[in-house]
């Protein structure tokens, strides 16, 4: 027959004997089940059945035979030896010449390749498209979000990432359950037993829900290290975990794991250039009367880089300086720069008569100290205020971007005259220009990122903030310096950080 050379099994049952019996079959048939025709001649197809065989499946083959029509299911069989397989079966009603049921057909088609290969196909879409969705963030909290979201429903009906800490296991994230909870480790716990064994296991424990659930449990391991585990679990007794679903468990919680562990490097590097960064710039700025101070400071990007832009105010007898520079690099090489030139300013300034002069020893201290790897370098802008009962300021600037006086009226000016760089050449243009700030007049002083800022490609400019400046005339230095910081972040790509020092005169001082 046709169907025995295409390697398709055919049966043909009565309907009309007690039980519906087999009373054909082919040698295809007996080939896929891997039974005798004397073994099954005789005896209804439920032999076939066991314990993963869907019952929906069988209930529709019952249906359709009782409604004496057609139908195709796909469901798991066993063979005579117990192995399972996908069997696609199609029954379908066989009448004689006046309408009479007599017989129904069977088609039975191994499928387990093809659906094997399906199951295959989709797992490693599944793995591709975790992981963009695992390094789209360096954000830890994200991080854990993401493998706990893309988990359900294809590992499972919850998904969790716990951790052990000291004696408590902690929950940091979890799609399908409590978010967050923590309980006493103890030997028993299953999560506890694959952390310290490092071994994946598949268990059944209330440990996670107030009820039994079939879970998987997989260390994550990254760089030597295991910190806690994921845990898939199924709440469906139709659902069972084998072993090829914890090989797919596995996979993704390595990615997972080196992930999470990525966003925590990350982490900590932006708590450590924080602390740092901190650590450059004034932990407050002083209260000196009939001066009015504001600063803010933003670093590029997601600030886990120690930036080269600081400022500072440093208090005279009759005055102040106010300072605000831009030292060359990132990290720990500007950290030190930084750290260098502010020393320098703060020391010069308490015996130099003049912006200048101060600069000047700044400029010969990077000199002297340039070596192989070539120099250092850093921009400055230095304006020393008179509070004395004057009006009078002088301001030099080192390549760095001339401050904007706020006039009482309205009106926005730079003041100040270009000059060169610090570090660069011995004899530096460094040029002291006076200038009046009055009574409710400000002086600002910022690095280039607050002008370099970009929207949809432009830069934010000197332009855009001399019209902000003019807008805030008659606001306080903080509302001046939040203003700046703001217009800065929200114009789009930073790529330097952003520092803005705001001098207002509310009064005058006598000496």
């Amino acid at each position: 027959m046709e169907l025995d050379l295409a390697g398709t099994g055919f049966l043909l049952t009565d309907p009309r004997l007690d039980d519906h019996p087999i009373v054909y079959v082919n040698d295809p048939f007996l080939e896929m089940t891997g039974y005798a025709a004397d073994e099954v001649m005789g005896r209804n197809c439920r032999f076939l059945q066991g314990e993963d065989t869907d019952e929906a499946a069988i209930d529709e083959l019952r249906r359709a035979i009782a409604d004496e029509r057609p139908a195709t299911v796909e469901l798991v069989n066993y063979r005579k030896d117990g192995t399972p397989f996908w069997n696609q079966v199609h029954i379908s009603p066989v009448r004689d010449g006046e309408g009479r049921l007599v017989h129904f057909v069977g088609v039975q088609v191994d499928v387990t390749a093809r659906r094997a290969a399906a199951v295959a196909q989709r797992r490693s879409t599944f793995l591709a498209d975790a992981g963009p969705l695992l390094d789209a963030s360096l954000d830890l909290e994200s991080t854990l979000d993401a493998v706990t979201r893309l988990s359900v429903p294809f590992l499972g009906d919850v998904c969790i990432v716990e951790e052990i800490r000291h004696d408590e296991v902690h929950r940091l994230a979890a799609t399908g359950g409590d978010q967050r909870a923590r309980r006493a480790v103890r030997p028993d716990d299953p999560l506890v037993r694959a952390v310290s064994s490092g071994r994946s296991e598949i268990v059944t424990a209330d440990v996670w829900f107030d009820r039994p659930a079939t879970a998987m449990i997989v260390p994550l391991k990254a760089r030597g290290t295991i910190r806690g585990a994921v845990v898939f679990a199924t709440l469906s007794h139709g659902r069972q975990y084998g072993d090829q679903d914890l090989l797919l468990a596995e996979d993704l919680a390595r990615r997972a794991a080196l992930a999470i562990d990525n966003a925590r490097l990350h982490e900590n590097l932006g708590t450590v250039a924080r602390s740092l960064q901190q650590g450059l710039l004034p932990q407050r700025l002083p209260s000196l009367p009939g001066m009015d101070l504001a600063a803010r400071y933003r670093p590029a990007g997601d600030g886990s880089l120690i930036g080269g832009d600081f400022y500072d105010v440093l208090p005279r007898k009759d005055g102040l300086d106010l300072v605000i520079g831009d030292v060359t690099g990132k990290g720990a090489r500007a950290a030190a720069l930084t750290a260098q030139v502010r020393h320098t300013l703060r020391t010069a300034a308490q015996y130099e008569d003049s912006p200048s002069r101060v600069l000047d020893v700044v400029n010969r201290t990077l000199l002297g100290e340039r070596g192989e790897g070539g120099g250092r370098y850093c921009t400055v802008a230095l304006a020393r205020l008179e509070l004395n009962g004057s009006t009078r300021a002088t301001v030099c600037c080192a390549g760095h971007p001339m401050p904007f006086v706020m006039r009482r009226g309205g009106d926005v000016e730079p003041v100040g005259k270009p000059g060169s760089v610090l570090g660069w050449v011995p004899d530096p243009k460094l040029l002291d220009v006076t200038f009046e700030l009055n009574e409710q007049e400000s002086l600002v002083l910022f690095t280039d990122g607050v002008t370099e800022a970009r929207t949809t490609g432009d830069q934010y400019g000197l332009a855009g903030l001399t019209e902000l400046l003019r807008a805030a005339a008659q606001e306080d230095a903080s509302a001046i310096a939040a203003r700046v910081d703001r217009a800065a972040a929200h114009a789009g790509a930073r790529r330097d950080d952003v520092a803005v020092l705001v001098a207002r005169r509310v009064g005058t001082s006598a000496g």
